[in-house]
């Protein structure tokens, strides 16, 4: 049964629901409680295709969700709808990657506006090209990332619904499990495979071509800003020896990592 609180949100607001596929272990979450009909079926599904998504994030997608739901989880290619990549502002200079810094002399970060631009707006693009202005946005916040979701809800109010806090309260951990009861293999975290965001443990398990890439692409970096690197040491990705105790760190400005 559709829990009552989703639907009587949806009936309040009366707009399309589009689902955010974020491609994670949240978002496994919540397709498998549309699979057991505890949630119903959105009017629209569309993850956006960042052209550095990890390959487990398409492989869990083709694999594992896509034949068991009854509607077409639609990729939408940034290539296509994003206006910028990974520079931008007023001078094209704007590195728009959360990166690290060490220009001051100690380590910083950058401001994060990937998410935005390279998933969110490259969806909502989508949906206007479709004749979709408004919507209520799925997205996959579990119940204890509270600094994500209150955030979320202070700015977008009624426009956004979070399944996992305001359906049917669950933990990250309890997503996993979720998942896994299902009889549906652990999904991986989802992120591009050269998010500073990662943790050593993430960082660890991408596949030697997508550290590869990365270390290519960090490289890259410095050739515009030279105190710019992808890892939180500051010090080229290709040197770094990772430490698996350092674990994966979210996304706390923007839509990843769900």
């Amino acid at each position: 049964m559709v829990e009552q609180n989703f639907t009587l949100e949806s009936q309040r607001v009366g707009l399309p629901t589009v689902w955010m596929y974020g491609g994670g272990r949240q978002t496994a979450a919540i397709a498998t409680l549309i699979k057991q009909g505890r949630l119903p079926i959105p009017d629209y599904a569309c993850i956006a295709d960042t052209g550095r998504e990890k390959q487990s994030t398409w492989d869990y997608l083709k694999n594992v969700i896509q034949p068991e739901l009854p509607f077409k989880i639609h990729i939408v290619p940034k290539s296509e709808f994003a206006t910028v990549d990974l520079w931008g502002g007023a001078d094209g200079k704007t590195l728009l990657i959360p990166a690290f810094t060490n220009e001051s002399g100690q380590i910083g970060k950058l401001s994060n506006f990937c998410s935005n631009e390279w998933k969110v707006r490259v969806c909502e693009r989508w949906l206007r090209r479709r004749g979709v202005q408004s919507f209520i946005s799925w997205i996959g916040f579990s119940h204890d990332e509270p600094l994500r979701w209150i955030k979320i809800k202070k700015s977008q109010g009624d426009y956004v619904y979070l399944p996992l806090v305001d359906a049917i309260p669950t933990t990250s951990a309890q997503a996993v499990k979720l998942v896994e009861s299902m009889g549906w293999p652990t999904p991986h975290h989802s992120s591009c495979w050269m998010c500073p965001n990662m943790g050593d443990a993430e960082w660890s398990e991408l596949t030697p071509e997508e550290l590869e890439q990365a270390c290519v692409l960090d490289e890259e970096i410095r050739l515009t800003d030279p105190h710019a690197f992808l890892h939180s040491s500051c010090i080229p990705l290709r040197q770094v020896k990772f430490v698996l105790k350092n674990q994966t760190r979210a996304c706390e400005s923007g839509v990843c990592f769900v």
